[in-house]
């Protein structure tokens, strides 16, 4: 079995996503002090990064930009305005090919984020909370000093990183929300976010076969099948289309319907089903999500909201997908070991 990755190819994804919003943040915070072009630079440039468009050089020409910004400020960057040069530096390092970008060919299977690029950003958030101990240093700051300092020595070490990186994003979120005059805290979330491990929170690990059900004539439905057989390193999910006879004879089995193609199906343990194990539309694709592990564990703590609200903007993307992203044209898989984790196709 593959060892599971600190970065799960969503996951980088979604820092892509941050990195692009920071740097247009960066800039449109210090519109008043730049000329007009320099701010739509940024803007630019972030919106690029965001969505994954010729990522690379847009990660070159927003570097640029950053350390341009950097050297007219003359002092130590905060740390929102850290997160947005260690996020272009990131993108620029990070080998290309990442899936969810736009204009861009269907991704391969074998994508990975190398882990010393990882130890870089989590190196980043050290460095942050050091240029706070400094700061609050120079200042005479005693409550800053000794918490960027306290930061620097908890996460630097191992065995205390864990529990200091979560101690602080509370932190950090708590000031953020009672103390508006405390600048620091919307870019330290950004860095705690950008350093999330995906190991802390691991896949599922027992006896039983959880399998989601999809409509496999659905082409964002496959896009999201392929997007979680990647993050699945531990190969914890299996999958069927809801049109294939495996799927159909537990649909009858089971009393649901075996034409209504809307809703997705997740059976806990197929195996062993039980009558009524079933979860279907959000509460199956958070079920789903959470045996991968990973951030995906993080999205499927979305139950703690009401099933109504959620369900209704399931079932608006689930009128309109056809329509958005179309059908699904059959095309071979990446990976062909990625086969066998299908019951039917």
């Amino acid at each position: 079995m593959p060892a599971a990755p600190a970065v799960m190819p969503s996951q980088f994804v979604l820092l892509r996503m941050l990195a692009g919003v920071a740097l247009a943040a960066a800039g449109l915070c210090a519109r008043h002090d730049l000329p007009g072009a320099a701010t739509a630079g940024f803007l630019v440039l972030g919106a690029a990064i965001a969505a994954g468009w010729q990522r690379r050089a847009a990660a070159v020409l927003g570097l640029g930009l950053w350390l341009w910004l950097l050297g007219r400020s003359g002092s130590l960057p905060p740390a929102g305005m850290l997160a947005a040069g260690l996020g272009c530096a990131l993108l620029l390092a990070a080998p290309a090919g990442e899936p969810l970008r736009l204009g861009a060919r269907a991704p391969g299977a074998a994508w990975h984020f190398p882990p010393p690029l990882f130890r870089g950003l989590q190196l980043g958030l050290i460095l942050a909370y050091a240029a706070l101990g400094g700061q609050g240093l120079a200042a005479s700051g005693a409550v800053p000093a000794a918490l960027g300092l306290a930061a620097v020595a908890l996460l630097a070490w191992p065995r205390t990183h864990f529990p200091a990186w979560a101690g602080l994003l509370v932190l950090q979120g708590a000031l953020a929300l009672t103390a508006p005059a405390w600048p620091g805290a919307a870019g330290f979330l950004l860095l705690h976010l950008l350093t999330i491990d995906a190991r802390w929170l691991p896949s599922r690990h027992d006896q039983r076969r959880p399998v989601l059900l999809y409509d496999g004539e659905c082409g964002l439905c496959n896009g999201v099948v392929r997007l979680l057989l990647r993050d699945d390193a531990a190969g914890r999910l299996a999958f069927a289309p809801l049109q294939s006879e495996p799927a159909q004879a537990y649909l009858r089995a089971h009393g649901l319907p075996t034409r209504d193609f809307d809703s997705l199906v997740f059976v806990p343990d197929w195996n062993r089903p039980e009558p009524g194990a079933y979860r279907l539309r959000t509460d199956g694709a958070l079920g789903a999500v959470d045996e991968i592990g990973g951030l995906w564990r993080i999205v499927a703590a979305l139950r703690i909201l009401p099933a109504g609200l959620r369900d209704a903007a399931y079932a608006l993307v689930a009128r309109s997908r056809y329509a958005l992203f179309g059908a699904y044209r059959p095309a071979p898989l990446p990976a062909p070991a990625w086969e066998r984790r299908f019951l039917a196709r």
